[in-house]
Parts: C-alpha cells; sequence; structure tokens
C-alpha cells in the first residue's frame, strides 16, 4: 500500500505531469479537474494530500478549500495550492491562514518541492486499506510490462519503479555531470548538457553562446532555472514577436528600425517612444520570447560558449518561470537534429549507457516529451547507441534523440575507459574522450592502402563509387527526393536522412578493406548529406539555399567570391561617382554588372554614370534610359532608378516627365533626398506653358538652344520614359 494524492487541475497537461512524477515516487494518484470532481474523489477515495490549483472552473481553489474543512471527514487533509496567475503574496498568506494550506506554489511547478511538501505531510499520517474498486491513474500495469524484450512500446506507470526495482546492471549513483566548463565549444559540450549542469547544481549566472554564423543568444539562469534568454538573430527580438502575435504591423515595425537607427535607441526604448507597446506589453513579449527562444537554443550545434556565475542581473531583466527539464526535453525532440546527435555519439556507439540515481525522477518529464515509443525501459546497463538505435529507420529516428537526452539530461552516463579497457569511472560522455574503445573509429582503422579482392568487398567499392557520383551531382533537394520548396515536410526528412545515413556512414563498411579511394569518397558523402540536410532543416539557410538555386538556374553567379567582388567593384564606382570621376563611375559599374547580372541597382547607376560621363550625347541618353527602364523590368520597386529617371528628365528640362519619376520615387522611399530636392525645385518654378498645354517634355531650353538629341529624340525618350 502507499498514499494516495489528489491532484485538482482543470489543464490536463498539468494533471498528466503531476500524475507521472508522483507515481514514479511510489505515490498513488487520483485526478480531477474541477471542484466537484475533487469532491467527490475525496469522499470515496479519501487521499491522504490534495494538490489544488487555485484557478479551477466553477469553484475556485478557496472555495474548494473551504468545502474540505468544511467537512468533518476531510478537515484535517493536508492541502498544496498552486497557480500560474495569482501570485500576490498576499494571496499565499490568506490560503495559509485561512486554510492551513502547507504551501502556495507558482506555476509551471517545482516537483523536487512538491516532493519534499508531500513527505513531510505524509510522514506521520498512516496508509490505510484502499477503498474497494478503486481504479487510479498510477495502476500498476501487468508484471511483464516491463519487459526488456519485444517492441518500443509507450511505457506505463510502473516503467520508472519497476526499472528501479530491478536494479539494472551497471546503474550509476554518484555525480552524473563534470563541473561546468568557463568556456569551450558547443560541439564537445552541447548546450543541453550546459542547462544540465546548471539544473543539477543548482547554479545562478549567464550563459552566452555564439554560433558561427555569427548570431549570440545570452541565458540568464537562476537557481538552475531558465528564467530569460536574448538574442541576436533576426526573427528572435520582442519586435518580430509583437509582429507576429499581430500586436503591431510590418509598417509600424519598419518604422521602429528606421527609428532606432536614427535616434540611436535600442528596441525596446523605440517601441515605447513611438507608443507601439506598453511597459506591459514588453514585460509579457519578453518572457513570451524567452520561452520560445530557450528550447531553439538547443539546437545550436556548432560555435562557442561561456559561463559567468553572477546574479547581478536580478531585477534588471524580466523573469519567467520555465520547467528547466520540460524545456530541455522538449527543445531536444523539436530543435536537435541527427546530424548533431551523430556527431555527439561519435566513438562512444558501442559504450553501454548505464541509469543514473536521477533516471527515475527525470523519467516523467521525458516520457513527457518523448510519449510514443519511448525507450526507458530497455536502459539495463547493457544497451549501446549501436545496438539501441538498430531497427528500421522510422525506430531510429525516434530513438536517436532519445538517446542524446538520456545522457544530456543526466539519466544516464557513458562509462570513461582507461588504457587498460576497463570502467575506471562513470562520467557523462561529453566530460571527456573516450580511450581506449574506438566504436566505429577503431573498426574503420583497416589498410587504406588495400583493396580487398573479395565479393562483398569489391561490390562494396562498386556501389561506393556510384553513389558517390550520384549524390555529388544532387542539389541538396534532389538527394532527399523532395521538391524545392520553402516549405518542407520535417518529419519526411528525417526518416530519408536515416535512410542515407545508415547507408553512407563509415559503419556500413567497417572491417572491409575498400581502399582510401573508397574511404574518401564515403566521407563525402556522409558530410555532403549532412550539410544537405542540416541547410534543409533550418529556414533561413534554405531560403538562402533556394536562391542560390535560383541564380543558378538563370545563368547568374553563384560563387561567393565572385558575387563579393561585384559588391566591392560596384563601391569603387559609388566612390567615383563622389568624386565626379564619371567616365570612372561608369567603367566599375560595368563591371560589376558584368560581374553579378542579377543586382538591378548595379544596373541603374550604370545607366545614371552613363548620362553622366557623356551627357550631351544623344546614344548615351538613350542608352541611359535603356539600362534604368532595364533594371526596373528587373526590379519594380528599386526607387533610385526612378531618381535617376527624375534627375535625367529634370537635367534635360523635361519638368512633368521628372515630376513624375521623382513622386514615384518617394512612394518607394518617401527619405530619398536628391528625389525631394528634385521636386521641391520644380515645384519652385512651376510648370512652362508648354508642358501644360500638351503633356509633353520641351526639347529646348529657355535660352532657345536644343537640347541633346533633338526633337525627334525627344518623341524616342519620351516614348522609352513612358514605357
Amino acid at each position: 500500500m502507499s498514499h494516495r494524492i489528489l491532484v485538482v487541475d482543470d489543464e490536463e497537461s498539468v494533471r498528466e505531469m503531476a500524475s507521472d512524477f508522483l507515481s514514479a515516487q511510489g505515490y498513488q494518484v487520483l485526478t480531477a479537474a474541477d471542484g466537484d470532481e475533487a469532491l467527490n474523489h475525496i469522499q470515496s477515495s479519501r487521499p491522504h494530500l490534495a494538490l489544488i490549483d487555485f484557478l479551477l472552473p466553477r469553484k475556485n481553489g478557496f472555495a474548494l478549500a473551504e468545502a474540505i474543512r468544511a467537512n468533518p471527514e476531510s478537515a484535517e487533509l493536508p492541502l498544496i495550492m498552486m497557480s500560474g496567475v495569482f501570485k500576490n503574496p498576499k494571496t499565499a498568506v490568506e490560503a495559509r491562514e485561512k486554510f492551513q494550506v502547507l504551501d502556495f506554489l507558482s506555476k509551471p511547478l517545482d516537483m523536487n518541492r512538491v516532493i519534499a511538501l508531500a513527505r513531510q505531510a505524509l510522514a506521520s499520517v498512516p496508509v490505510d486499506e484502499m477503498p474497494d474498486q478503486l481504479e487510479f491513474e498510477g495502476e500498476q500495469p501487468p508484471e511483464d510490462a516491463t519487459s526488456d524484450e519485444g517492441i518500443l512500446g509507450a511505457p506505463t506507470q510502473q516503467t520508472g519503479r519497476g526499472a528501479a526495482s530491478r536494479k539494472p546492471a551497471g546503474g550509476h549513483r554518484g555525480r552524473p555531470f563534470p563541473a561546468i566548463p568557463g568556456e569551450g565549444h558547443l560541439g564537445s559540450c552541447p548546450v543541453a548538457l550546459l542547462l544540465s549542469i546548471t539544473r543539477y547544481d543548482q547554479l545562478t549566472g549567464m550563459l552566452d553562446l555564439s554560433g558561427d554564423d555569427g548570431t549570440h543568444r545570452r541565458v540568464y539562469i537562476r537557481g538552475g532555472q531558465p528564467i530569460f534568454m536574448q538574442s541576436t538573430s533576426d526573427g528572435e527580438n520582442v519586435g518580430a514577436l509583437l509582429l507576429r502575435r499581430g500586436r503591431i504591423t510590418e509598417p509600424d515595425y519598419d518604422r521602429c528600425v528606421q527609428y532606432m537607427k536614427a535616434k540611436k535607441r535600442t528596441l525596446q526604448q523605440a517601441l515605447l517612444e513611438l507608443k507601439l507597446a506598453s511597459e506591459q506589453d514588453l514585460a509579457t513579449a519578453y518572457k513570451l520570447l524567452a520561452g520560445q527562444l530557450l528550447p531553439s537554443a538547443l539546437g545550436m550545434s556548432e560555435g562557442t560558449f561561456k559561463w559567468r556565475e553572477t546574479d547581478a542581473f536580478a531585477g534588471r531583466v524580466p523573469e519567467g518561470s520555465f520547467e528547466p527539464l520540460s524545456v530541455l526535453f522538449e527543445g531536444i525532440k523539436r530543435h536537435v537534429h541527427p546530424p548533431q546527435i551523430i556527431r555527439f555519439f561519435r566513438g562512444r556507439e558501442d559504450i553501454p549507457l548505464r541509469r543514473t540515481a536521477q533516471f527515475d525522477e527525470l523519467l516523467p518529464f521525458f516520457r513527457r516529451a518523448f510519449s510514443a515509443n519511448n525507450i526507458a525501459n530497455r536502459i539495463d546497463g547493457n544497451g549501446t547507441y549501436r545496438r539501441l538505435s538498430a531497427g528500421t529507420t522510422a525506430e531510429a529516428a525516434q530513438v536517436v534523440p532519445q538517446l542524446y537526452a538520456m545522457v544530456t539530461s543526466g539519466m544516464c552516463v557513458l562509462p570513461e575507459i582507461d588504457a587498460d579497457n576497463e570502467v575506471d569511472a562513470v562520467v557523462n560522455s561529453a566530460a571527456a574522450e573516450v580511450e581506449g574503445i574506438g566504436g566505429a573509429s577503431f573498426l574503420a582503422q583497416d589498410d587504406d592502402e588495400v583493396e580487398g579482392d573479395s565479393p562483398e568487398e569489391k561490390g562494396a567499392i562498386g556501389r561506393i563509387k556510384k553513389g558517390h557520383d550520384k549524390y555529388m551531382s544532387m542539389n541538396f533537394f534532389e538527394i532527399f527526393g523532395i521538391k524545392a520548396s520553402k516549405e518542407v515536410d520535417l518529419g519526411r526528412l528525417k526518416n530519408q536522412y536515416f535512410t542515407l545515413a545508415k547507408q553512407w556512414h563509415t559503419d556500413a563498411y567497417a572491417g572491409l578493406q575498400i581502399g582510401r579511394t573508397a574511404r574518401k569518397q564515403v566521407d563525402e558523402l556522409f558530410a555532403r548529406i549532412t550539410e544537405a540536410y542540416e541547410t534543409i532543416t533550418n529556414p533561413e539557410k534554405r531560403n538562402e539555399y533556394l536562391i542560390f538555386l535560383d541564380r543558378e538556374a538563370k545563368g547568374l553567379p553563384t560563387d561567393a567570391n565572385q558575387v563579393f567582388k561585384a559588391e566591392a567593384v560596384f563601391d569603387e564606382g559609388v566612390a567615383a561617382l563622389r568624386r565626379r570621376d564619371n567616365k570612372g563611375a561608369k567603367a566599375k559599374f560595368a563591371e560589376a554588372v558584368k560581374l553579378n547580372l542579377g543586382q538591378p541597382i548595379f544596373r541603374a547607376h550604370l545607366g545614371w554614370a552613363t548620362y553622366l560621363a557623356d551627357p550631351k550625347s544623344q546614344d548615351a541618353l538613350l542608352d541611359a534610359v535603356k539600362q534604368l527602364k532595364q533594371s526596373l523590368e528587373e526590379q519594380g520597386n528599386l526607387a533610385v532608378a526612378y531618381q535617376f529617371l527624375g534627375q535625367i528628365s529634370a537635367a534635360t528640362q523635361k519638368e512633368a516627365e521628372a515630376k513624375r519619376w521623382f513622386q514615384k520615387c518617394l512612394e518607394l522611399e518617401p527619405g530619398n533626398v536628391e528625389a525631394a530636392r528634385g521636386l521641391r525645385l520644380i515645384n519652385q518654378r512651376g510648370n512652362t506653358s508648354a508642358e501644360r498645354k500638351t503633356g509633353s517634355v520641351a526639347t529646348q531650353s529657355p535660352s532657345g538652344r536644343e537640347q541633346p538629341g533633338g526633337p525627334g529624340a525627344s518623341g524616342l525618350f519620351g516614348r522609352l520614359l513612358k514605357k
């Protein structure tokens, strides 16, 4: 027999989480979604402790507590109250004084605190006989439910308790983690492991994460619990969140960004000063944003980290309340991709995973994230990464993230191997490089110079060459047999990746003498497949790659060096314009266009410089207009092209046309100084009588001298502009 605990909450996720956690500790759990259901359970099931949410439908927590205290049979029932909304200290004081609750807890729940309170409250409460025919949420399954054999089934409540009672071989009851490093590389010490160490040691400080792409993230941690996070990545700021949630419009956001740059303000200051958000709006948004960013940070596979133990940020940053284990497991499930996991286990594929003392404690949270086909009951001290992940591709796609989650959370450890190939100490795999056992790396150290003569080895060499020729010539989408698109079925993609990874990983040819060439081709193939997967699963990289494919299809340069050179040459052309070296500018812009045809702004500047280099030439005039019109065909909203057309029209005294082009420019770019100045001068002078009568542009100057191109050219010029 064991104590019975009643969990009362209208949120199913809270009921399930508390039920799983308490059941894993050996308690029998009942659940209720409202006060009436709770009172029925109390009358029929006689629980020894009740955990009650304050905000319940129909009858709130205080009303329920009052009803419990008014009934002589339940008047002494220990109560714990909780709320994610009402956190005013006065509410907690009233709960303690009026209804004698043990504690008033904030959500998300600290289940360690709940367990401590339960043990304290139930220490002197005898365990009575369970009423007949009660069905508990934590009902024990048949004995064979804890078997390690058979298919990957979803474990029941018994999984954790049964596993603990069996005491699997090689269980580890010591510390599961090394001390947190001051700094290092995320490849060897991933974000998931760093967060787990801070949780285990209840550290307070700031964790800085710098990606190889220049992105910087900072996680603020208090007592092992993340409370806030900031990011420099596009789309990961509070303004972008407000935009996504419809609290501000896209023009509002653009105006805010311009205001920031002009006034040298922070994003928060700009939002407040422009009255786009209140301080309360920002406080709420920051907490929501941190909740979104924390899980995604676990997907950082490359870069560096730096840990600084400090509490200087207390009271200076918004504080959210994020359950660290939920953040960890959900983040791994949603954001940590197979290539990162495969790299983490490389060289450790054949080392048995061993349970730690934290295994049962963390199991409810693990099961919440990996509810389908979780493999907790298969961790018996003998299973290895290779053995546990073997099987069908679909199973591997589910199992591999679970193994990563177990090791980085501290549920399991991998043993460090000494020089004599004996277990010397049990530590997390990321604490030190494994020595004395090579796993796949050891098996792969065949003589690279020799190609075997067996049919199996010759067949492998042939398959590798054929696969290398096939996949190295494909684009990233073709590798996985999917259409190049912004929208991707990530589940299907993951399965495809595992299929290819198993086929072209070095392990597939371990023990075979395939020679240096084939070995190199396998490595290149696997690297190509992994690069393709990491590119497609990252939205930003995927969009960049789609642009690359589009440019390639159009015959535009895709070589980064050539593109950068074109940008540099273009900048030289702009500098030449400022020096009034118009011919030099024309040459530079022509070179930039040749290097990169896909930049309409290059062509627009070439048109302007062509006119400036020889303003009296009819050919130069027509060529300039042609270049400008072509740039607008390529990019219809190119404001500077309309500016140049306006300036050319004004210089040739075609003021009606100039006015039209300047106005179009200012519609697209309200801050364009040259267009505003040109329009102001035209308005000051007023239109000539000829323009008012005909609506066309005069071809002669006020002095009566004919402008470049003559009357015939004027008509052609006008027609070009009006196209």
